[in-house]
């Protein structure tokens, strides 16, 4: 039973947009 398993490759992608804001 997987119920709302988020997998790691968002969380990734939404760090690394986050810390290239923050560079900017």
């Amino acid at each position: 039973k997987k119920n709302k398993q988020v997998p790691f490759v968002p969380y990734i992608y939404v760090s690394f947009l986050l810390i290239s804001i923050l560079i900017k």
